[in-house]
């Protein structure tokens, strides 16, 4: 367990580790590089080519202001560049210049002579533009797969087990792990009302529900519902600088057909830009769980607490990386029941031109890892004489083709393995889904 757990944290942690340093250090080869092209624009200054290189070199800077005087002058000497029209748009709408922006954008999609390739981008600004000029709107998705997986009810691989410390056997065939096939369906909506303000701050309210139903394990039927409220607002004035939103959130998961917890929180979102292209994210939130499960001497009520931090990196249009850890307390008036929960985990996803004529953008391959250690405070019943240590692994592998209207083709496969210091808790499963999503 301990050699599977180091590896992983291996893994996770090069997923996960700060690119802040690496970064600093492309921004200052390319300011040195922008400088050089600033001056070799004096000897040359029809010269199109390098004025469009140093557009493009500001642009990796965020400097929009100095992409945006070169990119017009370009327009000055050839007005038919659907490329540099492109270029220019993109400039304006990361500044929030949103009108401008879809000037130039209907241009290159209203240009005969403009390549399929800028079209579709400028579609994706243009809808996205439309997005963000509403003052009021609602967008979400809706996702439905088949299922099917080796452990449908989180049983046990093997009838032995521990209990009070000595082996046992289970008697009953079905309290192992049963294979079994099912629907999952996904749905989430965020209706989003504009504060008015020049920053973009919007109060946001979303509300997340799963499901999971089973042909004939029905202890293994899930339920989720969580609904979360609270303004995204701006903590300088940038607006594309530090956003901050508090919250309240509530959460109600049913597991087997039966209530199995609610729980009522607060909490805190930030982002921060901590590169020209990598984003640091933060989520901690403080609540109350009830738990409904009644075991006879067992309480499992009590204050839950969650945090989750990390980064996102775009290294480039094909390649970007998340990394970030965990932290859980989940409390209990029973000792036995309270547990504390760190982890590490990072997604890479690959997007990449599928040539297909149904596409919409480009379509996307996701890699998935991560590891969660968990500690419970005190012995339990199935070995007094010592306190549950878990391991948790995952690891997943996914695919979104990107359709027309919205649509999207889904595909998923998924590893878990759960190691134990006491057998009873060992488990694993291999679950895959295929299915359709929808995004409004």
């Amino acid at each position: 367990m301990k050699k599977i757990m180091i590896s992983a944290v291996l893994v996770l942690g090069a997923l996960s580790a700060p690119v802040a340093a690496q970064e600093e250090a492309d921004a200052a080869a390319l300011r040195a590089e922008q400088a050089q092209l600033f001056s070799e624009m004096f000897a040359a200054p029809a010269d199109l080519d390098l004025m469009f290189r140093y557009a493009l070199v500001s642009i990796r800077l965020q400097d929009y202001e100095a992409a945006i005087t070169t990119l017009e002058r370009i327009l000055i000497y050839d007005p038919a560049l659907p490329q540099v029209r492109t270029e220019l748009g993109a400039s304006y709408f990361r500044i929030g210049s949103y009108p401008v922006a879809r000037q130039y954008f209907s241009e290159v999609a209203a240009d005969p002579a403009a390549p399929a390739d800028l079209k579709a981008r400028v579609a994706l600004y243009l809808e996205e533009i439309e997005r963000r000029m509403r003052t009021d709107y609602f967008t979400g998705k809706l996702a439905v797969n088949a299922l099917f997986t080796t452990n449908a009810n989180n049983g046990p691989g093997s009838r032995t087990i521990e209990f009070l410390g000595v082996p046992a056997q289970l008697t009953d065939p079905n309290a192992t792990a049963q294979t079994d096939g099912g629907v999952a369906v996904t749905g989430q909506v965020t209706w989003v009302q504009d504060l008015g303000g020049p920053l973009g701050e919007e109060w946001r309210s979303d509300a997340a529900i799963y499901g999971v139903r089973f042909g004939e394990v029905d202890s293994g039927n899930t339920a989720v519902l969580v609904l979360r409220t609270g303004p995204s607002l701006a903590f300088d004035d940038e607006r594309n600088g530090i956003k901050g939103r508090p919250y309240i959130e509530f959460d109600h998961v049913r597991y087997g057909d039966d209530a199995l917890h609610t729980t009522f929180g607060f909490g805190l979102e930030m982002t921060a830009p901590v590169g020209a292209a990598t984003i640091a994210f933060s989520d901690l939130r403080i609540g109350w769980r009830d738990n409904h499960e009644r075991t006879v001497g067992i309480d499992k009520d009590g204050a839950n607490i969650r945090a989750r931090a990390g980064l996102s990196h775009v290294h480039d249009e094909q390649l970007s990386l998340v990394g970030f850890g965990l932290l859980e307390f989940e409390g209990a008036r029973t000792d036995s029941e309270k547990n504390l929960s760190l982890g590490l985990g990072g997604v890479a996803t690959i997007s990449y031109e599928s040539g297909m004529d149904v596409a919409a953008r480009p379509w996307a391959f996701d890699l998935g890892a991560r590891a969660v250690w968990r500690q419970f405070d005190a012995p339990g019943i199935f070995d007094p004489a010592k306190d549950r240590e878990d391991v948790d692994l995952r690891f997943s592998i996914g695919h979104t083709a990107y359709l027309k209207q919205g649509f999207a083709a889904v595909a998923r496969a998924e590893y878990y393995l759960r190691e134990s210091n006491i057998r009873t808790f060992e488990l694993d499963s291999f679950t895959v889904t295929a299915g359709v999503e929808y995004r409004f």
